[in-house]
């Protein structure tokens, strides 16, 4: 199911026009038309990841469940699978993948160019 058919369930799911979709997205800081909206659900074009975030946070879904039909638990198995291989690594491959996931954390920006939040070093 593409990202549009999805958006179009969820607006469906909890009996929302497409107004009061834009009403409530409005209420919550978002501002998309409703004519936007209707875009993103026929896939005419495609949200922003700052929008796409926000969007999933309004339905209450997570991201990788809209994007690749992964559940959250499907997210987390996958992602316990990656820090297994690392596990196994040899030391010089594991150090080139700290250095990138460095530089993801360093280059993590939201689409208007707000730094997102850094963990802190003992977290």
């Amino acid at each position: 199911m593409l990202i549009g058919e999805k958006l179009k369930k969820l607006r469906e799911a909890r009996e929302l026009s497409l107004r009061a979709l834009s009403d409530g997205l409005k209420k919550k800081g978002v501002v998309i038309s409703y004519t936007g909206l209707n875009k993103w659900e026929l896939g005419e074009t495609a949200p922003t990841r700052a929008n796409l975030l926000k969007i999933c946070d309004f339905y209450a879904v997570e991201p990788s469940w809209l994007l690749y039909g992964m559940s959250q638990e499907d997210s987390d198995s996958e992602m316990q699978q990656i820090i297994d291989n690392l596990k196994t690594m040899p030391y010089k491959d594991k150090r080139l993948a700290l250095s990138f996931l460095k530089l993801l954390v360093a280059n993590n920006t939201d689409d208007d160019g707000t730094v997102l939040p850094k963990r802190k070093e003992n977290e």
